[in-house]
């Protein structure tokens, strides 16, 4: 893409309409609120609570600096990766109409090509995405054939690091703050935490970890619930919009559905996030049919 072709991408963003206008808004919010969140609760649980609460075991603190930093470098390759792969479709080669029926594939308007089969058009990346899934505002990217796998692992390891970090962050507020099982347990209501910290009663750097704690509670729970939904539809070989429309035509059985998103060894894709080769190149499937609404 040249710089005028980009430019002109960029200057759009003025000339949508509001609902789109709030996506993109939302799509640029989310990443910067993914990093930010992430590193800081990196920081602040390595080289503030960790330490804090565990100074008189250090075999223990060791153990568990290394098991968050093991959790969250996993969580942070994966999402650089799914970034990295794309899953856009772009016609390279013309297709005629009596073809491309015949083939079960769709006619994209925005991007005037025919597209394959489960392939969508995503109105925030302006691409046809194949096999498209979802567009995750945390990314700011589509989840789709390529990038899959890594999107789940990330679900996977983000759960790992954000409860591991609500534990310690709560183990910390019930040495510093208040005793959780005691009379100032209405300490951790966060409007009550929130009043008493802006009339000067409770430090700022506790009401800091206490809106931490709540932040990575949320969060670890919100990914166990994606992680299981996506895996689930994983191993029927679903997305989300087959999922929703009941469409199981794509589905070759548990093992051989997770084959064609992780590659032979899918169970590796969990331990290190090396490429392995995909059973489907997105384009042709086990049995290509013409589905409502693509």
């Amino acid at each position: 893409m040249d710089v005028g072709a980009k430019l002109k991408e960029w200057l759009s963003f003025f000339t949508e309409p509001t609902a789109k206008r709030l996506m993109l808004i939302a799509n640029i919010g989310g990443v910067g609120y993914y990093w930010v969140v992430s590193l800081l609760v990196f920081y602040v649980n390595l080289f503030v609570i960790i330490p804090s609460i565990l100074s008189e075991n250090l075999g223990w603190m060791r153990f568990q600096w290394w098991f968050f930093v093991v959790a969250y470098f996993n969580m942070m390759l994966n999402y650089l990766i799914c970034l990295s792969k794309k899953s856009r479709y772009t016609s390279t080669e013309g297709i005629v109409t009596e073809e491309a029926s015949s083939k079960g594939w769709g006619y994209c308007v925005p991007c005037q090509q025919y597209s394959p089969p489960r392939t969508h058009h995503c109105s925030v990346c302006k691409h046809c995405i194949l096999k498209r899934d979802q567009h995750c505002f945390f990314l700011g990217a589509c989840i789709g054939h390529f990038n899959q796998r890594y999107f789940l692992v990330f679900l996977f390891y983000a759960s790992i690091s954000a409860l591991h970090a609500a534990v310690c962050f709560f183990t910390y507020l019930n040495q510093y703050f208040a005793t959780f099982l005691s009379l100032d347990f209405y300490c951790y209501f966060f409007p009550i935490a929130t009043t008493k910290w802006v009339l000067g009663y409770t430090p700022s750097h506790l009401f800091g970890i206490l809106a931490l704690f709540y932040m990575c509670l949320m969060l670890g729970f919100g990914c166990i619930g994606f992680f299981t939904f996506h895996f689930q539809r994983a191993l029927h070989c679903q997305t989300s919009y087959e999922f929703s429309h009941r469409v199981t035509t794509y589905s070759r059985g548990p093992q051989r559905n997770l084959q064609e998103i992780f590659g032979s060894y899918w169970w590796l894709a969990f331990l290190v996030p090396i490429p392995q080769k995909q059973t489907s190149d997105g384009i042709v499937w086990n049995k290509p049919k013409e589905l409502k609404g693509y």
